[in-house]
């Protein structure tokens, strides 16, 4: 197997083991009690949200969205991730640190 062959054997495996992990966080559901403990209401998980704040966590793991992005920057999926993560870490990164998840990096 060649250098190539292994670096896309191991990506194809990230990827789908990150595929899984969305649709899993997608399944999830919040529930919402009356005061009689019936529940009300119920809905699924708010995947912007969660999108948001695991790429911020991994630029805060990895040094900053201009690292995050280091792999293919010009391109015009780096540009719209980049507008996400900054949208939730500020555009200088001011709070970058404080979507650092412990035990993630």
């Amino acid at each position: 197997m060649t250098g190539r062959d292994a670096y896309r054997e191991r990506y194809d495996e990230l990827l789908a083991d990150t595929v899984r992990s969305l649709t899993r966080a997608w399944r999830l559901r919040w529930t919402v009690r009356d005061k009689n403990g019936r529940i009300a209401n119920t809905g699924p998980a708010d995947m912007a949200e969660f999108i948001a704040r695991a790429l911020a966590a991994t630029a805060a793991n990895v040094g900053g969205v201009h690292e995050l992005l280091r792999g293919r920057q010009g391109s015009w999926e780096a540009d719209y991730v980049r507008q996400l993560v900054a949208g939730t870490v500020g555009h200088v990164g001011e709070y970058l640190e404080e979507h650092r998840i412990p035990g993630t990096s």
